[in-house]
């Protein structure tokens, strides 16, 4: 039952993959057009949100190239007008804003323990075996600590004589970034080149084709 189960889901996938596989062969054009070195299976790693946008984000050396998935690129998968590729050298600034928090929350993994139990026990003891129904099962409720992960980083940066801004959401890509680029972290600049202002424009995504 369970190999029938897999191969349900292989073939549901396959159109997935199949998009995933041909939109990979585009980016991997595109690199090397652009000389920027590709990340082989990206699609097969977590997405990342830049500017609420889901899709793929690397390093290229010090240069920053984020891809939107392929829903996100239409039926044409326009990759070329699609990536973000931030240079290195273009890279004013970034920083970061939010927070990471965490919650306590109620998993039940018994078989609908708190309503069929109170039922069934109710119907044959009363209120004593509803109490009792309800509770047969409570070896199967778990109390799990859920992170919720309200990070973003913000990334200014020069393009056509403006500055322009990405966010990208998640703790994780602050950590990656702050580690191979620290000399641009904001704080780090304000201390040494003392910045007084910080000017940006947001970035249109949909409607800013990336030349």
């Amino acid at each position: 039952m369970g190999q029938i189960n897999q191969n349900i889901i292989e073939k549901r996938v396959e159109p997935i993959n199949k998009i995933n596989n041909e939109y990979e062969e585009k980016i991997k054009v595109w690199c090397n057009e652009n000389n920027i070195l590709f990340k082989e299976n990206i699609t097969k790693t977590s997405e990342i949100c830049v500017n609420q946008i889901p899709g793929y984000i690397w390093f290229s050396n010090k240069d920053i190239v984020f891809c939107p998935d392929a829903l996100n690129c239409g039926t044409e998968m326009d990759v070329a007008n699609r990536i973000i590729l931030i240079k290195y050298d273009n890279i004013k600034y970034f920083t970061k804003d939010g927070t990471i928090s965490y919650t306590n929350e109620i998993i039940d993994n018994g078989k609908n323990i708190s309503i069929s139990g109170a039922v069934i026990g109710g119907l044959i003891a009363g209120e004593a075996g509803a109490i009792i129904g309800s509770r047969k099962d409570m070896n199967k409720i778990e109390n799990v600590t859920v992170k919720h992960d309200d990070i973003y980083t913000y990334i200014y940066f020069e393009r056509d004589n403006r500055i322009k801004l990405v966010e990208i959401k998640g703790s994780d890509f602050y950590q990656r970034i702050l580690h191979l680029i620290p000399e641009k972290e904001y704080y780090y600049l304000l201390n040494k080149n003392n910045i007084q202002s910080r000017p940006y424009v947001f970035l249109e995504y949909k409607t800013t084709p990336i030349s």
